[in-house]
């Protein structure tokens, strides 16, 4: 009796075994092994006035408040155009002017305040955040007016013959060349160095206080 007890154990331990084995296995898949999903983080421009500065490029961009739209201020005549723009991806795309205008630029960021953006056909250009104001609010003198003011200031201080006048196109403090054209060379009569946003500043050469603006304030007075 024990030895039939013994033999049924026995069977019924390898039904089970086999009933085991017999259960299908699973179907190995075909698909690639997922990746986790790389995002890349979209650099946001944050609304206000910024510089941007490149070989061929010297001009205030003023980005809305609605991260889709603004417009561009030349620093040497103030003349500029509309755009739209969107980012995804850290790749900007923008409309100047027109929708049917595209320009495609990969942007960079070093900080909040600073970017570089370098466009489909190869130039880089440096933006720079300046003011949290916008087109309507910010105001600034143009190399253009800058000059004007200069030589008018000059000739009213000294005397003497009207000389030209260059400035360059930093965003803040704007040095401003006065020199008389002698043929062969420039002679230089005088340095100004102004505040872009003031048209206040210094004589480079005597160190003193100046204000280009005190005669177009004074004109304007007159005017009235």
């Amino acid at each position: 009796m024990r030895r039939s007890i013994s033999y049924f154990w026995a069977a019924l331990s390898m039904m089970t075994l086999l009933a085991g084995c017999s259960r299908p296995l699973p179907t190995p898949s075909t698909e690639p092994p997922q990746k986790p999903s790389e995002q890349t983080a979209t650099p946001a421009i944050q609304a206000g006035t910024w510089c941007v500065l490149g070989k061929d490029t010297a001009a205030y961009y003023f980005f809305d408040a609605d991260g889709t739209s603004g417009r561009t201020a030349s620093l040497e005549n103030g003349t500029g155009l509309g755009f739209t723009y969107s980012i995804q991806e850290n790749e900007a795309t923008f409309h100047m002017g027109s929708a049917d205008v595209s320009t495609i630029g990969k942007l960079e960021k070093t900080d909040d305040t600073h970017f570089t953006i370098t466009w489909e056909d190869g130039r880089a250009e440096s933006m720079t955040y300046v003011s949290a104001k916008g087109y309507t609010e910010f105001k600034f003198y143009t190399n253009e007016d800058l000059c004007q003011m200069a030589v008018d200031y000059y000739t009213k201080a000294t005397g003497e013959n009207v000389p030209q006048a260059a400035a360059d196109a930093d965003p803040e403090t704007v040095s401003i060349q006065l020199y008389i054209n002698a043929g062969d060379h420039n002679s230089t009569c005088a340095w100004y160095q102004v505040n872009r946003q003031t048209a206040k500043g210094i004589d480079a050469n005597t160190g003193e206080s100046i204000d280009l603006s005190i005669l177009k304030k004074e004109s304007q007075n007159d005017n009235r």
